[in-house]
């Protein structure tokens, strides 16, 4: 597909875990719509980071 999620996952209890998508970014296949990519990848590179 054309987007890129972020998963995390925790251990509970039990062999039970939680799945959780932090976040998610659309890629656009044309280079003309880089100035659009820009601001979601920063925010998906931020969440990332921070995890």
């Amino acid at each position: 597909g054309n987007q890129l999620h972020l998963w995390s996952i925790s251990y509970k209890q039990k062999g039970v875990f939680d799945l959780w998508r932090e976040t998610n970014v659309q890629i656009k296949p044309i280079f003309k719509d880089k100035g659009n990519l820009v601001p979601g990848l920063i925010q998906f590179c931020w969440v990332a980071k921070a995890i």
